[in-house]
């Protein structure tokens, strides 16, 4: 499979400016068994997993769950990862940030600048390991979690900060991992009872900037559902056609084997199609 990737890099098919992470279920071969039987500490053997799907249906299996980190411009897989279908999405992330940029490292090719993924993954230790350790940025829907509303300094679940007048203030952009936010009122977006003398003497109007280390989470460039980042959330779509190709195109899904061993097999022969087919 690296074989086949390296002369994907040769032909200049690879744009890892943006990468893609997602995690699919994968039924198994062998016969189901109760939770009871099933031996939770042996990660060679299939269990039950349970998702929602974009219905918010609930789909039950018994089986596995391929990991995949797939870069968005050739929708080609460049790191695999398989676990019992129990194991949570978000438990390979970094996992599969790591063997992606191992992988670039050894061909002198630089880091992916976006990490786009679903809102599954929206936990601070994925946003602070892409973050401080390989210095890329995360692009991840927020997940509420129950959450009543946004943390303080916050006008939304978005990051946008909140005027001294209660409004939110509007995003004028970002540049070099800042971005600026002005005052709602000067450019036309709220009718501010104070006017703009009440937060600044400037007819700029009042500005705050805001920076992805304050709050990895919440905070990123550029900012977080703008067209920009929506364009870039968008790309997320390529993992899932990849496993759309694998599963329905190249006999991903009819499972013959079993063991986590022999599956994996089965996966990287058929990823080794798709490089090959493209």
């Amino acid at each position: 499979m690296n074989n086949l990737l390296d002369q994907c890099i040769d032909f200049d098919l690879l744009d890892t400016e943006t990468m893609a992470i997602d995690a699919s279920k994968l039924e198994s071969y062998e016969r189901a068994k109760p939770r009871s039987k099933i031996d939770k500490e042996n990660n060679s053997t299939p269990d039950w997993g349970t998702k929602f799907d974009s219905h918010k249906n609930q789909i039950t299996w018994f089986g596995w769950k391929i990991h995949a980190a797939v870069e968005t411009n050739s929708e080609l897989p460049i790191a695999l990862t398989l676990t019992p279908a129990n194991h949570a999405d978000k438990t390979q992330a970094i996992s599969l940030v790591e063997k992606v940029n191992d992988f670039l490292a050894e061909r002198d090719l630089t880091k992916p600048k976006y990490w786009t993924m679903d809102s599954g993954y929206d936990y601070t230790d994925i946003y602070e390991y892409i973050l401080f350790e390989q210095e890329s940025q995360t692009i991840i829907p927020i997940n509420k979690r129950n959450a009543k509303q946004p943390p303080a300094g916050f006008y939304d679940f978005k990051g946008t900060p909140v005027c001294s007048g209660g409004h939110k203030m509007y995003y004028w952009g970002h540049y070099k991992g800042v971005n600026k936010f002005r005052c709602p009122h000067v450019c036309g977006k709220v009718d501010c009872i104070h006017g703009t003398k009440w937060c600044s003497n400037s007819n700029y109007g009042r500005v705050t900037k805001t920076r992805p280390k304050e709050n990895p989470r919440y905070i990123s460039t550029p900012h977080r559902d703008s067209r920009t980042w929506r364009k870039i959330y968008n790309e997320r779509t390529s993992v899932e056609r990849t496993f759309s190709r694998l599963k329905e195109h190249l006999n991903l899904e009819n499972l013959t084997v079993m063991g986590a061993k022999k599956v994996k097999t089965h996966l990287l022969l058929s990823s080794i199609s798709l490089i090959a087919a493209d």
